[in-house]
């Protein structure tokens, strides 16, 4: 069993777009203990740190890294990590530490848009205290992904914030996902803003694949491995609570990080385990919708993710009209680039999408270069 653990609910940022409770509510060590010894009896398990802000807990983390020591010791299974920060917080022996546990470090930033979307608890913009870390967060760790959360009212400034990602500060790694949740609603007028955006994030994609330049983002290539190998996007999935728990602060137990704190969700805690009976009620929210079942997108879309549901519409069985319009942008964007890249036989799409050696083969290629 894979674990998300919220080591707090405090955050050091305000963001506009944020639906999480703060408070100072912070999670104890025996809980933390508790909550890994749910990863079973899997030879491999993977621990993602959330929050809040995670780095707010960072003795937490470290007591994380000696009891998966102790576990691994015990039984032989072996644990990955992960962590999804807003980057004020990293420093030199941080990053350290995470490179030398083959960590991954999710830069949750949003480039041009950082300013208007996040500030500090006083109202001072963030981007100044970010922009200093990335460097050194692409030093310890260069396949570190940034995440950037797209406003209504800031979409157009998403293609420009892609290329500085990737042109000026060298990720090569960029998910790009619209905020949705309570308060937040996109008209039309924005849902075209974010249509434009996309295709010229489509032109990029195409030019920096012929230039060879090794760029990854994350939404259109879902889709376009989902066309490809006929895997369905939304078989991927977390299915709620079936492979992965988000552990709240206090030691309760949930299907995913939409839904902790929501009593209507809470499946357990980790003194008590799993309550099996209310695992199996929520999963059964997660069922296929029928007015989908017509769509010829409907195996590249995420219309039976739960989590992404309950922020678009309130209810996990119901995609909301914002949803749906997003993905049907989203999978025509990615088949364009797919159809140029592809016909015009692209030597790097055609071994990233078609060549399952590919990965180990592009990390040899940039060890030796």
């Amino acid at each position: 069993m894979d674990l998300t653990l919220h080591l707090t609910e405090a955050c050091n940022l305000r963001c506009r777009y944020c639906y999480h409770q703060k408070s100072s509510k912070t999670m104890t060590a025996e809980t933390l203990r508790s909550a890994l010894a749910l990863t079973g009896p899997s030879d491999r398990a993977a621990v993602s740190f959330f929050g809040g802000e995670p780095l707010l807990g960072r003795s937490l983390i470290l007591e994380a890294f000696a009891e998966c020591d102790r576990i691994r010791r015990d039984t032989g299974r072996h644990f990955m990590f992960q962590m999804t920060t807003n980057g004020t917080l990293l420093d030199e022996e941080f990053l350290q530490i995470a490179r030398e546990r083959s960590m991954i470090i999710a830069l949750s930033y949003d480039g041009l848009a950082q300013d208007r979307n996040r500030r500090t608890a006083g109202g001072e913009g963030t981007a100044a205290l970010v922009e200093d870390k990335i460097p050194l967060l692409l030093q310890h760790l260069p396949y570190a992904p940034v995440m950037m959360t797209v406003s209504p009212a800031c979409a157009g400034l998403l293609a420009d914030s892609v290329r500085r990602f990737v042109e000026a500060d060298g990720f090569r790694y960029i998910l790009f996902n619209p905020a949705f949740g309570p308060g937040i609603s996109w008209t039309e007028t924005d849902l075209t803003v974010l249509a434009e955006q996309y295709r010229r994030l489509g032109d990029l994609y195409i030019t920096w694949h012929r230039q060879g330049r090794k760029v990854w983002l994350g939404p259109f290539e879902s889709k376009i491995d989902a066309h490809i190998h006929g895997v369905s996007v939304c078989a991927r999935s977390c299915a709620l609570g079936s492979h992965r728990l988000s552990v709240a602060a206090d030691g309760s137990l949930y299907p995913c990080v939409q839904f902790v704190g929501d009593p209507a969700y809470r499946m357990g805690d980790v003194r008590s385990g799993v309550d099996e009976a209310a695992r199996t009620r929520i999963q059964a929210t997660q069922r296929p919708q029928a007015v989908c079942g017509a769509c010829a997108l409907r195996g590249r879309c995420r219309h039976s993710c739960g989590c992404l549901n309950k922020l678009t519409s309130g209810d996990p069985r119901v995609t909301g009209g914002e949803a749906c319009a997003h993905e049907r942008l989203l999978i025509a964007q990615a088949d364009r680039i797919g159809e140029t890249l592809y016909r015009g036989k692209n030597r790097l799409f055609l071994r990233r999408h078609y060549d399952e050696t590919y990965p180990l083969v592009s990390l040899l290629e940039d060890l030796i270069t």
